[in-house]
């Protein structure tokens, strides 16, 4: 508090006595330094005030007179003066100061008292540990034991409170005081945008680095790490971001391990799979993230703190600034991504963005499977239930990376790289996404949509979703398929209505609606068995392969019996067997509807063959009741099929009526000829 309106201290104090007299009419010696608080305490009213108000309010509210108000007013005039601001005393209506720029108000008081932010009775200190104890700490704070601490009037202690609710309303939180206290209110994600607001405001309007203010709400030690994390140890993402989205990521980070700390954690919005899958772009660097904060501070990141947290970077744009990566993978990921185009039937080899992100993901990804490292993909059975066929292919596809790097593939390691192929066939071809509502819950929606999706192109999205959830996002949403009726809800896309269990009828209605009003007739899906056209699959079907009405007590026996027959033929190699048993213990190859697709490396096989394996009693497959199982065995010459076989694969097994029909066919030759096999 060194200097007031120009003065320093000593003046002031020398000229004390004056003032009182005139302030008090008292010949007693008012205090100097007293003095000096009030008319700082006075400004700061003034500027927190909405509009006159009467001498009286500030006189009640500072224990003086009304005529010592007039008296401090007039000497307040010169230094609002000396900053172009009005304070204007009008007989009738009270006093008023005329500014209107929050900033402007706050610099007044802060340069009328000698503030800087290293004062901790300042307005902007006092402001910040407010905004630590509410927003960080999750305090619930009491306006008596603030007027001690902070030596100010609740005055002003309301006029902060306000302040800090303005700033938490833009995050959709608030800042409440009630008899119990003062608290913040929101959700966790809210409240951590809210002290994001106010670090980066309060860093602006003191002319500060943002990173001195951080320090002050977030936990000190939290704040230096994850700033050292992202400007140096990751300089190679966060030196192409923009300095406004590295401030606003570093000061999110930091909150939220913070907020870690104390056993909070964001909970997301209910997102559908389609936009979901758009940010494990970014999970795995969020996961390196995480576990390095974890390492040096001992937090707790579980699967869904990560998932946030790779949101954030990709809000944050750090998915365009993906390094180059380790140029020695150039010619892999370029290779992975002909080779994943070929079987797709896509050219996907000019999408540079695809070639970036894998170019990154993939030397990482080799590095952790060499090192034993395993990730969790919190999507991934989201991910392996949507996108089945393409993470059949990607499994195929990238069979020689085990090869050649000595390393062995699981689920969530290729659910992380489907992520980026799915974007990029996104921006390829034109995907559909298509929700499925039932007024019973998500768990008969997740029926239907079990129902209807293999009537439906492979491309397209289909998921499960509450109506609640579709009212409130209809963005990216091409159809809806529901089981209410939806024409009080003055949808703007195609919908049509079908019963819970679905019948034949109702596929002809989704099919009609979906190719006159989406698409188009030209991808139109069979609705029964017999219409499904199955050429690749028939072509590789082999009678003597194919085996109904066994009983085997355990998955391996069913698969031993369908590999000797195989090594028998000599149809494989010797590590065939190795690299089927490899495959099943990455992850189920075993459908909902009944159906286990498994499957090995192209490399393994001698001669291309699809071995077909029909059960009189249902089979306990890693938790699903499997009936059928077809076995897959397409050798390097013909991997570019394998993409269309499982597709067929997928349609003619798509219910559990279609997986027992075909499993209760009573011959092999009758298998055969349903697909016209001579």
């Amino acid at each position: 508090m060194a200097r007031l309106f120009g003065w320093d201290i000593i003046r002031i104090l020398d000229i004390t006595s004056s003032w009182a007299a005139a302030c008090a009419g008292s010949p007693a010696r008012e205090d100097g330094v007293a003095l000096l608080q009030r008319r700082i305490e006075l400004l700061r009213m003034l500027c927190d005030a909405e509009g006159y108000l009467p001498a009286s309010h500030f006189a009640r509210a500072l224990g003086v007179s009304s005529k010592t108000i007039y008296t401090d007013v007039s000497e307040l005039q010169n230094f609002c003066d000396a900053h172009s601001v009005d304070l204007i005393k009008n007989p009738r209506n009270g006093i008023r100061l005329e500014c209107d720029d929050p900033q402007l108000r706050h610099r007044l008081v802060a340069e009328a008292a000698g503030e800087s932010f290293d004062d901790p009775l300042s307005l902007e200190r006092r402001r910040v540990e407010l905004a630590r104890r509410l927003l960080v700490e999750g305090q619930t704070l009491h306006l008596e034991n603030l007027v001690r601490e902070f030596y100010v009037a609740k005055t002003s202690l309301y006029s902060d409170i306000r302040w800090l609710d303005g700033i938490a309303v833009r995050a959709h939180a608030r800042i409440i005081s009630s008899t119990e206290g003062v608290e913040a209110k929101g959700t966790e994600e809210q409240l951590q945008m809210a002290a994001r607001e106010l670090v980066l405001d309060t860093a602006a309007a003191q002319g500060m680095d943002y990173a001195a203010v951080l320090a002050r709400i977030a936990d000190h030690d939290i704040a230096e790490a994850v700033i050292r994390l992202l400007t140096s140890d990751y300089a190679d993402l966060t030196d192409q971001v923009s300095e406004h989205y590295l401030r606003s990521l570093v000061t999110l980070a930091a909150l939220q391990a913070s907020r870690l700390r104390r056993g909070a954690r964001v909970v997301p919005d209910q997102e559908y799979l389609f936009n979901n899958i758009r940010y494990m772009e970014t999970f795995v660097i969020a996961n390196s993230i995480a576990g390095t904060l974890r390492e040096r501070l001992g937090l707790d990141y579980q699967p869904g703190d990560i998932e946030y947290l790779s949101r954030q970077l990709f809000a944050h744009r750090i998915t365009a600034a993906l390094p180059v990566g380790d140029q020695e993978y150039d010619s892999l990921v370029r290779h992975m991504v002909r080779r994943v185009g070929e079987m797709e039937g896509i050219d996907l080899t000019h999408d540079q963005q695809l070639h970036q992100a894998l170019l990154y993901h993939v030397s990482a990804m080799v590095v952790r499977l060499q090192r034993g490292i395993r990730i969790e993909n919190p999507l991934k059975s989201d991910i392996r239930r949507q996108y089945g066929q393409l993470f059949s292919v990607l499994w195929v596809a990238l069979s020689f990376m085990e090869r050649d790097f000595g390393i062995v593939l699981n689920d969530d390691e290729v659910t992380l790289l489907l992520a980026h192929f799915q974007v990029a066939i996104e921006r390829t071809s034109q995907a559909r996404n298509i929700v499925v509502v039932c007024q019973f819950g998500l768990a008969t929606s997740q029926m239907v949509r079990e129902r209807v999706r293999q009537y439906l192109p492979a491309k397209d999205n289909v998921e499960a979703s509450s109506l609640q959830h579709l009212i409130k996002n209809t963005d990216g949403v091409d159809m809806v398929i529901s089981t209410l009726d939806l024409t009080s809800q003055n949808l703007s896309i195609p919908w049509v209505r079908v019963n819970p269990l679905v019948t034949t009828e109702d596929l002809v209605s989704v099919m009609r609606t979906y190719t006159e009003k989406v698409i188009g007739p030209q991808d139109a899906a069979p609705t029964a068995l017999e219409e499904v056209c199955a050429p690749r699959f028939a072509s590789y079907l082999r009678p003597d392969l194919v085996s109904l009405g066994e009983d085997f007590a355990t998955k391996d026996e069913c698969l031993d019996a369908m590999l000797c027959q195989l090594e028998t033929m000599e149809l494989v190699q010797d590590g065939y067997r190795r690299s089927i048993f490899d495959r099943e213990q990455m992850g189920a190859t075993a459908l909902e509807s009944g159906v286990a697709i498994p499957h090995a490396a192209p490399e393994e096989v001698r001669e291309s063959s699809v071995s077909v394996m029909g059960l009189s009693q249902p089979l306990d497959w890693d938790g699903v009741s499997v009936e059928l199982v077809i076995l897959v065995s397409l050798a390097e010459q013909d991997v570019d099929d394998f993409r269309d076989v499982i597709t067929e694969v997928y349609k003619m097994t798509g219910t559990h009526e279609l997986v027992h029909e075909l499993a209760s066919v009573p011959s092999a030759e009758e298998f055969a000829s349903a697909f016209q096999i001579p």
